[in-house]
């Protein structure tokens, strides 16, 4: 059963006016028809099983035979604080990380970053909302992750995080998984946000890892390799699933 995002607007009290992209997603490209099932979200929290009634030039209409309401998460928030990395392997952070179903992904800026957020950055910041909608919507989420624009460290506001881990490329960080670090994440309220932090190609530096220490992070290993950034971010976020999980 296809899923979707759908505006408010176009909810009404028993149907789903379907309309614009996302109609011809539905008609064109899926080729559904009167009589098949579709599965809407709407972004608060709600969740919408319809069946398509009919279908009138480029609009669906569905009716509603299913509402409900997202569960309540037990677990604290996860923000991933990903510094900014080359070509197209910030998206597929992006695309992993709504999978794994982080909450927030904001993007740094740090002293080894390459690319050059201010060219065109209202047109990244829509390419990437793009790419996080629809990886949402095949892994099904409740809600679609908020993209922050890009930001330095030094601009963090640090004390919105219960917790922050710093990612550290070498050095004797214990594991994420460690006991201590387990510890102080399962502790974290439902309410509570996480902060998890992964630098560029070529890491921090010092003085970026300074800084982050001395905000109260907590420095924190995920191999005994050196990982890429954009393997050090599903990698986190992957573990730091498996921690809240158990």
């Amino acid at each position: 059963m296809p899923a979707l995002f759908t505006p408010l607007h176009q909810i009404h009290e028993h149907a789903i006016s379907v309309e614009g992209s996302d109609c011809n997603y539905l008609l064109n490209v899926l080729r559904l028809n009167a009589g098949d099932a579709v599965t809407f979200f709407d972004n608060q929290g709600s969740r919408y099983k319809t069946v398509i009634d009919s279908v009138v030039g480029h609009r669906a209409e569905c009716r509603i035979v299913q509402k409900d309401t997202r569960p309540l998460a037990p677990h604290p928030q996860i923000v991933l604080g990903q510094a900014l990395i080359k070509g197209d392997k910030m998206e597929w952070v992006i695309q992993k990380a709504t999978e794994l179903g982080v909450h927030q992904i904001l993007p740094l800026l740090t002293e080894r970053t390459v690319p050059k957020p201010e060219k065109d950055a209202s047109r990244k910041l829509e390419r990437w909302a793009t790419i996080a909608k629809e990886a949402a919507e095949q892994s099904e989420r409740w809600t679609l992750p908020v993209i922050h624009p890009p930001c330095k460290l030094s601009a963090i506001d640090w004390s919105a995080y219960a917790l922050v881990l710093l990612c550290a490329a070498r050095g004797q960080s214990p594991r994420l998984s460690a006991p201590a670090v387990r510890d102080r994440v399962t502790a974290l309220g439902a309410s509570d946000k996480l902060l998890l932090l992964v630098g560029p190609e070529g890491g921090f530096t010092p003085e970026e890892e300074t800084l982050c220490l001395d905000h109260g992070a907590q420095a924190v290993s995920l191999s005994e390799n050196i990982l890429r950034a954009e393997t050090a971010a599903v990698v986190g976020v992957s573990q730091l699933a498996m921690v809240r999980a158990n």
